[in-house]
């Protein structure tokens, strides 16, 4: 695995840090992690980039299942 360092321009650096905070912003108002930097905020797949909608229901069944009430 090749592990390499990026050098950003600062306002690239300045664009990302915002997004960061808006994503720790919506953490906080959902009461729930979101590990993504640039999550779907609408639609089917809300907090889900990339995953179908009938896999997004697996897992939350799961995810239900292993939670005890």
């Amino acid at each position: 695995m090749t592990v390499g360092v990026v050098y950003l321009p600062l306002d690239l650096k300045a664009q990302i840090a915002a997004q960061v905070e808006r994503v720790r912003t919506l953490e906080r108002q959902s009461g729930r992690m979101i590990p993504y930097l640039f999550p779907h905020l609408s639609g089917r797949h809300v907090g889900y980039p990339g995953l179908s909608q009938g896999l997004v229901d697996r897992l939350r069944e799961r995810r239900a299942w292993l939670v005890p009430a």
